[in-house]
Parts: structure tokens; C-alpha cells; sequence
């Protein structure tokens, strides 16, 4: 085609920006001098994206499109050219794509597009491949405009657009000349970490199309917050370099030309920030140089420079010093400085002075060439150096590598192995004269020198198991220096060794690196989503009305070890109270056992904080409880707190209180670092301002503006319209046969039925109205999850509505009375083949672990043998605890949703209910007797001495319950013990 014409790349995008940014700065780069535009048109409603360039248009929209075609040809309509280039988010193109096109573009034909492309999968180059590359096209809007457009599918509607072009062209469409060194676009398969949705297959004749699964993709990685959301500012950038792993290839394959070592004729010809836009941010942050002395293992350097390049801190460099004589390292890779040295280095020692020598950063990073450094290394120790500015930086832990999938804990001692993940500042090593002329123990003695020097100890930095930033390869293929692992002498044959970026090759190995990144990326987004949760829980509090106790002094404390710690303060060794890997500076540090008393102003109605043990203590050492108290009573607690786990948050309520005292009770001693996460006391409830409270599942609304008369035992149902004969009914066979007298009733009435409340007003029952949020389901009657919060009782026993009391509930109620703190009552599932909750989950619920785990924030593969799973109908517990029920399920991730997303799954917050014994393992097991089910067990009903008794496999009934089948049996004996509606 003559001329320079106008040309506009049509992008899509669709949750993705990371790989977007890549793609954009493909755009920026290219070097046609020609008018050009790039339009990017996002359809993900939790996403906007920004850029300002006067060559780039972002176009957000709030409706996904219906199908990829519809979306293509929106962004076609939304160009202002009439020369079209398809431009995928998730592929390369190298600079001269545009020029190069245009240039080769049949005019007759209108079309241009290469029939191959590079082909990269995990960031290496694999060659070139044969493929329709649609993303590879470009045509004339008359073209288009002719074919009719895409067609208005998912996946295939490339192969659809095409294919209609083939008809309208004569002769060939596509162009097969170009050499390998002239090919423009890298289509990248595997390793990009999201989706394709050409490997959905085409929709053609398929019930769930392409769409749906990238859909599902994308809202499972929103959810899991793999994927940001709200206001995305783009920072174009390649994140490696890829004109140079093209050229190596190229070389590899012998290919000779001009152009083969892409020469100064392809040399970039734009603005020096857009080649770098995270140079305004590097300038605020130290360069770190990484130093790597090796000696024959190539191949070893070629999967480090990978995990260099991989590293999220953007000012750093590699300098690699090599002294195997005769064999050279070559490669050119950015940052990345390759020092080949003709002879030897007498002492290790004096080879890593060498290579600092080197540096031009103000911090050096020990880089070994066999360990494995996690993608987060240099941003998470550079973050801490900022904060605790040491001389000499060294995590406390890492893991160790022995050859099988289940890593070593290691401690980083001084005289053992921690120098692989050093940071030092180099004025520290100038200082001292550098390392000594050694090669064993050459580290040891260094930092020796410094901490001397210093007049230091050695205090390697607590850090968290998932923030972990190196695995030390115990098993090798070469000899190690200082250890056993390896038996294989170095590579030491001479000639050209070209370095490439590669993963690492002991398959075993690389599996539990990847294991550890997507553990820790789900672990860092914990804290994130807990907070989320949380702000929804509480965020409906006015800020005026909290008071931070962080910074308060308390009335009495007792600490077990150490001093109080507030403000963030751990309270001993100068540490900082950290939780998975997050510093909390509004905390406070009470070694279990620990009780800490403070003052309660009138105004004041609830307290509220997340608790946790923090970060130095390792999984399995110990757990607690914490627990809210006053004047000996128990207002909330939070029970068997474990290290390394998501902090549980507590809501206690504050009503007539003049102190509270915050204790932890330790289940070992040592190590119980227990810490309370923003303790704050609130001038307001978790109500909201029109008096009514939310349950923990979002379902119902409670109406808490109705005075509750006290009772020190109160028994609680819910029911709605068309109800009131079967609460009438348990209503009055708890008067006549429960023998707790004093026993208050309540009634969670939904609706607020005039027939509930004629009702209840007949036995005496307190009436709390509540509002349905939701289509009232099995599912509503979870509102009695939150009864404590609305119940005034010191025990509490919840019933379902379509249950007889047909016996004394005395030995319930002293039950309740002598069980521990936080503990839940309950009747085994009738169910005989559910044995544990892993049985339970699949087969009552429908779901799995993962999603349990999910439901947690963390994993947690205990709850799985959990062995007590409690049948619907009856639960009880003293007020705390049926609080800490509200508040755990509370601090769920999006449980409602969960339980919605099976609409035919009716008992699924039974699973929630189940979920939070497990996980908090504070299930407490009653007799059978207390809860019959009749949909499993049949009741054989006599009178004796006129009163109505049950009896099954010929011992007596307590409870009847007529749950599902058992609803329509023994109907000669419903309306026993009703008032009204006899």
C-alpha cells in the first residue's frame, strides 16, 4: 500500500489490564511515522481504565457484550480510520508491525496478515508456528463493511471473519514470505496467568459457550481478588525483552541476515518515559544490585535471571560475574550486566568483592545462582529495610529444598546458612574492607564483621510462612560448596553458553515454587478481602463515634510475657506486631494469658476488633482464646485463635457495661503472641440508623427497637405467614413440658404477621418484628443465627417452628450452663452414612473444601474430619457464644452468595452453621432424643395421664421434630398444646 495511511488498532480487553499494558505499550512503540490510533474497549463493569495519550482512546463501558464478534464490531465502529489492525490484549508485537503491513498490503485485496507468528509459552521463546493468527490482521473498513462484520459468536468468530474474506479475495489472502527475522507478532499461550478463549473450542453446538467460560474465569478471579477492581490507572511496559529473545532465536536457529541482530535500523524512536513509566517511581526507591558469582552451572543462571527478571521491585540490576576460564555467558537482558573473567578467583571471598565492586547500588543483594528467590523478594526485604533500616537484612526463615514436594522449615542462623538472602547496604561492606579472602564460611565471617563493627547481634527479621522469599535448593545436580545435595562436578567444558530465561527444570521443584507463589498470592489478599467483608459488616457506623483503645491506657493489665505492646508494638525485642505480613500500627500485644481491664464511657455501645497471634509464631506452636468480659460475664469471644491463620474478628456488646476486660487464655503458653487488630469501642451497634440489624447472612432485617424483656433462659423460633399453627403448637409444649421455669420465648417473626403475633402475645412471647430481604427460603430461618444479638438471655435455645417439646429441657439447660465458653449444642445428623464434614459437604451440600476454604479465607484441610455435623431444627449455647456464631459467619467471604449460587441445594446455611463448628471446633454433641427427626426416624405418640409422649427405638422422645417427609405424619396429634387455633 503507497502512503502513510491513518490506521486504527482495535484492542478488546476484558479483566486483564496487566497483560493490556503490555499490549499497549506494543502499540506505543511502533515506528510508523504515519497518523495511528489504539482503541481499547473494556466491558467489565468493575473495572475502569485509564490512560492519557493523544493516540490512545480508552472506551469503558458497563454491560459486557453479548459476544466477542458484537464486541469486535463495536470497536471497529468506535475507530476513526478506515485501515483496521486487529490488536489482541494479550499478545506481543514487535515495533515495526505496522510499517511492515502497510508496506506489504495488496491494495487490490485490501487484507494483510502473515500465516506465521513466534510462538511463547511461560516466557520463553519456542519458535515459529503455523496458525489462522487472526490478531496478526489488518483490512479496509470497506472490506469489513462488505463481509458483514464478525459474526456475533464467541469463540470463532475470527475463523468466521475470515473466512468470509477468503470468498471475497482472489488468490491467496495470506502472505507466506516473510523470514523468521521479519515476523512481528509473538502469540503467547501459556504462562500469561488468564484465560484463552480459543481454548474453549468454537461454540458451535456446545451448551456453554466461550463467553460464559471466560466469564466464570473472570468472576471467580474478581472474587478471589486476583484481579483489581474500581479505577485502574494503565502503566504501559513490557516486562521483558522481547525483541532480544526473538533475535536469540533467531541466532539459535542459524538464521543469518542484516537483520537476524536487529540492528540500529529497528532501535526504538520513542520518548525515553514511555519506555520506562516506572522511571518517576524508581528515582523514589534505592537501586539494589544483585550479585551472582558462578562457576559452570549455565543452566542454574539461566533459571535465576528468569527469577530476577520475574522480581515486582523495579530499580535493581544483575551482575553476573563468571571466572570458569574458557566458557563465556552471553545475553542481553535488561538491568542485567554479564562479566566473563579469563581466570579464576583464588577465594570466593574475593570473587563476591569483586562482583560488589561492581554494583552501582546502595544495597547489594546476595543472588546465588542454585536458590530459588521468590518473585516478591527484593520488594518485601526492601520494604522492611525501609522500615527497620538495619545494617545487614536477613529473614529469620526460608525453605529448604531435599528433594521431594514437602519443604524444610530452615531458621536463618548466622554460622549455618542465611547468607543466600542477605541485603546489605554497601557502604556496610566498604566499610569492613569487604569479605575475606576465604571460600568456606567467607559469609559468616563477613557479616560478623559488620555486626562488630555495629556492636550488634544477630536478629534475623520474623517474617511470615507465606511471605517466605527463598527456598535453598538442598538437592542439586551440582556439588554444593558448603552442604551435601548434589554429586555432579560444574560444567567447566569451554565455549558459548547464550543465557535465556528458563524455568526452573527439577519438575518437582518447580511445582512447589509455583505451589508457594499462588499460596502466598492468595495469602496476601486475605487481610485484603477480610477488611472488604468487614467494612460492609461495620462500615454503616459514623466515624465520630469510635475511640481507638490502641493508645489507651488500660485500668489493669497483666501480661504474660514481655510488656503491654500498644500503638503496634509487639512489647519485647523492639518488634512490631505483624499478621500475614502486614504491620498493624493500631494494635495491641498481650502475651497470652493476658488480661487487660479498661474504662467504658455511658455513650458507649459495642466493642469490636479483629484478633490474631502474630506473625513470629509458626502453625501448630499454640492457639487461644480471646474473650470480652464484664463483671465475670463473658460478651464475646473469638475461640482457638491459631498462628498463620486469618485474623477472627469479635463484636461484643457494651449495654450497662462500666469495664470490659480484654482476656486471652492460651493453650500453651510459650510463644502465645496474642494481639488485638484495631480494638475499638463504637457509640452504635451493628444496627443501622433506623434501628434495624442485618443477620449474618444479609437475608433478613431485625427490628432492635423493641425493649426485650431479660430472662436467664430464653427459648427463640422464627416462623412467617401461614406458621402461626405450628408456632402456637411448640410454644405451648415448651410451657407445658420444658420444666424451665422462668424460661423466656421469643419469636423472630417474619413478616410480621398479625397471626405470629396474636399468637406469641398468647403465650407470653416476646414478638421481634423482621423484614426479608430475599424470597423467604430454608434458608431465612438462618436469621436465628443472630438471635443473641437481639435475645436478652444468658442461654439461648433456638427451635424450629415445625418442632414439639414433648420433655423435660432441664438437663439442656444445665448443659448450656457447664459448657465451655463459646461452645454451640446441637443434635448429630440423623444421617447415618455422614460421618465427618468432607463426607457431608458433597453429599448434603453440594460443593467441596475448596469452596469451604474459600468461605474461610484461608485453607484449612482440618475441617474435613471434623466428625460432628449437626442435623437442622435445634442449636443452643450461652449468649456469647451464639454471638460468636453471628460474628464467624459474619467474617465469612460472601456466604449468602454462596448459599444462592444452588438454588436447588435447600439446607446449604445448614453448611455455613457446620463450617463454623469445624473451623472454630466448638461443637457440643446432645442426645438424639433432643431433636427426632421424623424425616428419618418414626415416633411412636401415646397420652399418658393425658399428656402427649414420643417414643423411638423404644426410648424417650424429648423433641419431636417434623422436618421434610415427617411434616405429614402423625398429623392425629398436631394442635396438642395450641392455644388458638385448636
Amino acid at each position: 500500500m503507497k502512503g502513510q495511511p491513518p490506521v486504527s488498532a482495535m484492542c478488546l480487553t476484558y479483566g486483564r489490564p496487566r497483560l493490556l499494558e503490555e499490549a499497549l505499550h506494543s502499540f506505543l512503540i511502533q515506528d510508523y511515522q504515519g497518523i495511528k490510533e489504539l482503541v481499547i474497549l473494556n466491558d467489565l463493569a468493575e473495572q475502569t481504565l485509564v490512560f492519557e495519550h493523544p493516540h490512545v482512546k480508552v472506551i469503558n463501558v458497563s454491560k459486557r457484550c453479548r459476544t466477542v464478534g458484537e464486541k469486535r464490531n463495536a470497536c471497529a465502529a468506535l475507530c476513526s480510520h478506515d485501515l483496521l489492525f486487529v490488536w489482541d490484549d494479550d499478545d506481543l508485537y514487535l515495533p515495526w508491525r505496522l510499517s511492515s503491513s502497510i508496506e506489504r498490503m495488496d491494495e487490490r485485496k485490501k487484507f494483510y496478515k502473515p500465516t506465521r507468528a513466534w510462538i511463547m509459552s511461560e516466557g520463553i521463546v519456542c519458535g515459529v508456528g503455523r496458525n489462522l493468527f487472526h490478531s496478526g490482521a489488518c483490512f479496509t473498513r470497506d472490506l469489513f463493511d462488505k463481509a458483514g462484520g464478525y459474526p456475533h459468536i464467541g469463540s470463532g468468530q475470527d475463523w468466521g471473519l475470515e473466512s468470509k474474506f477468503s470468498r471475497m479475495i482472489s488468490g491467496t489472502k495470506d502472505d507466506d514470505s516473510l523470514q523468521d527475522f521479519e515476523l512481528f507478532y509473538i502469540y503467547r499461550w501459556g504462562g500469561t496467568g488468564s484465560y484463552h478463549l480459543s481454548a474453549f473450542g468454537r461454540d458451535e453446538g456446545k451448551s456453554v459457550k466461550g463467553n460464559e467460560h471466560v466469564a466464570n474465569y473472570v468472576r471467580k478471579a474478581v472474587d478471589y481478588r486476583q484481579i483489581p477492581t474500581g479505577r485502574i490507572d494503565l502503566f504501559p511496559a513490557w516486562r521483558g525483552d522481547y525483541r532480544r529473545l526473538v533475535s536469540d532465536k533467531c541466532n539459535s536457529l542459524s538464521l543469518k541476515s542484516n537483520h537476524a541482530q536487529f540492528g540500529s535500523d529497528f532501535l526504538l524512536k520513542v520518548d525515553a518515559q514511555l519506555m520506562d513509566p516506572l522511571k518517576e517511581s524508581k528515582l523514589n526507591m534505592p537501586l539494589v544490585s544483585c550479585v551472582m558469582p558462578t562457576f559452570g552451572r549455565s543452566d542454574y543462571v539461566s533459571e535465576s535471571l528468569s527469577m530476577f527478571l520475574a522480581q515486582d521491585y523495579p530499580n535493581k540490576e544483575l551482575i553476573i560475574l563468571n571466572d570458569c576460564p574458557g566458557q563465556e555467558l552471553l545475553g542481553d537482558f535488561p538491568g542485567v550486566t554479564i562479566v566473563n573473567s579469563p581466570a579464576r578467583w583464588s577465594t570466593l571471598g574475593e570473587k563476591r568483592n569483586a562482583a560488589i565492586a561492581m554494583a552501582k547500588g546502595e544495597y547489594i543483594a546476595v543472588w546465588d545462582d542454585d536458590d530459588i528467590y521468590m518473585p516478591w523478594r527484593l520488594s518485601y526485604c526492601m520494604d522492611r529495610i525501609q522500615s527497620l533500616d538495619p545494617p545487614v537484612y536477613c529473614p529469620a526463615e526460608y525453605w529448604a529444598y531435599w528433594g521431594d514436594e514437602n519443604l524444610h522449615h530452615n531458621q536463618a542462623v548466622l554460622n549455618w546458612i542465611c547468607h543466600p538472602q542477605v541485603i546489605i547496604k554497601k557502604s556496610e561492606w566498604e566499610a569492613v574492607g569487604g569479605y575475606p579472602p576465604t571460600t568456606l564460611h567467607e559469609d559468616t565471617a563477613f557479616i560478623r564483621r559488620i555486626l562488630s563493627g555495629r556492636m550488634m547481634e544477630w536478629v534475623p527479621d520474623p517474617i511470615a510462612v507465606s511471605d517466605r522469599v527463598m527456598i535453598m535448593r538442598g538437592k542439586s545436580k551440582y556439588h554444593h560448596t558448603s552442604i551435601d545435595g548434589g554429586r555432579q562436578q560444574p560444567d567447566v567444558l569451554p565455549g558459548t553458553r547464550h543465557l535465556a530465561p528458563s524455568p526452573i527444570s527439577d519438575c518437582v521443584l518447580a511445582n512447589v515454587a509455583k505451589k508457594h507463589v499462588s499460596d502466598r498470592a492468595e495469602h496476601v489478599n486475605r487481610i485484603e478481602i477480610l477488611e472488604t467483608s468487614l467494612l460492609e459488616v461495620l462500615g454503616q457506623h459514623p466515624e465520630h463515634g469510635l475511640r481507638s483503645l490502641c493508645e489507651v491506657q488500660p485500668l489493669k493489665s497483666h501480661v504474660g510475657y514481655g510488656a503491654l505492646g500498644v500503638s503496634g508494638d509487639l512489647g519485647y525485642e523492639k518488634k512490631k506486631v505483624i499478621v500475614l505480613g502486614r504491620s498493624f500500627p493500631h494494635a495491641i500485644s498481650a502475651h497470652a494469658s493476658s488480661r487487660l481491664v479498661y474504662q467504658v464511657q455511658p455513650e458507649e455501645k459495642e466493642f469490636r476488633s479483629l484478633v490474631a497471634i502474630n506473625d513470629d509464631v509458626r502453625t501448630g506452636m499454640t492457639s487461644a482464646d480471646f474473650l470480652v468480659m464484664s463483671e465475670g460475664a463473658v460478651l464475646g469471644l473469638a475461640k482457638d485463635v491459631r498462628p498463620q491463620e486469618t485474623p477472627r474478628l469479635i463484636v461484643a456488646p457494651l449495654e450497662n457495661c462500666r469495664q470490659i476486660e480484654l482476656v486471652t487464655v492460651p493453650r500453651r503458653w510459650e510463644h502465645c503472641h496474642t494481639v488485638w487488630l484495631n480494638p475499638t469501642v463504637a457509640n452504635a451497634g451493628l444496627e443501622d440508623e433506623q434501628g434495624f440489624l442485618k443477620d449474618c447472612l444479609g437475608r433478613v432485617r431485625i427490628d432492635c427497637t423493641h425493649p426485650m424483656t431479660y430472662h436467664r433462659t430464653c427459648f427463640v423460633t422464627t416462623a412467617s405467614a401461614g406458621f402461626a399453627a405450628w408456632v402456637d403448637d411448640l410454644l405451648g409444649s415448651i410451657r407445658h413440658n420444658a420444666q424451665c421455669d422462668g424460661a423466656g420465648l421469643a419469636v423472630l417473626s417474619i413478616g410480621n404477621s398479625e397471626e405470629i403475633r396474636e399468637v406469641a402475645t398468647a403465650h407470653g412471647a416476646d414478638v421481634i418484628p423482621c423484614q426479608s430481604d430475599k424470597p423467604l427460603s430454608v434458608a431465612t430461618k438462618s436469621v436465628l443465627y443472630s438471635s443473641g444479638r437481639v435475645v436478652n438471655a444468658d442461654n439461648i435455645i433456638c427451635l424450629d417452628a415445625d418442632m414439639l417439646v414433648l420433655g423435660s429441657l432441664q438437663e439442656m439447660v444445665a448443659t448450656i450452663e457447664a459448657s465451655p465458653h463459646g461452645a454451640i449444642l446441637f443434635c448429630r445428623e440423623a444421617n447415618s452414612d455422614i460421618h465427618d464434614f468432607e463426607r457431608a459437604i458433597p453429599a448434603l451440600y453440594k460443593s467441596n473444601i475448596e469452596e469451604m476454604e474459600k468461605l474461610l479465607l484461608c485453607r484449612n484441610r482440618s475441617i474435613s474430619t471434623y466428625p460432628l455435623i449437626a442435623n437442622d431444627g435445634l442449636f443452643a449455647g450461652k449468649r456469647a457464644a451464639i454471638n460468636a456464631l453471628d460474628t464467624s459467619i459474619r467474617s465469612f467471604y460472601k456466604p449468602s452468595e454462596w448459599i444462592d449460587a444452588k438454588a436447588g441445594v435447600p439446607w446449604r446455611n445448614q453448611a455455613i452453621f457446620n463450617l463454623h463448628l469445624a473451623y472454630l471446633n466448638c461443637g457440643q454433641e446432645l442426645s438424639s432424643r433432643f431433636n427426632v427427626q421424623m424425616n428419618y426416624e418414626k415416633i411412636e405418640f401415646s397420652k399418658q395421664d393425658g399428656t402427649l409422649v414420643g417414643e423411638c427405638n423404644f426410648s424417650p422422645v424429648s423433641i419431636a421434630h417434623f422436618n421434610g417427609a415427617g411434616r405429614g405424619k402423625s398429623s392425629e396429634f398436631s394442635g396438642a398444646f395450641r392455644l388458638i387455633n385448636k
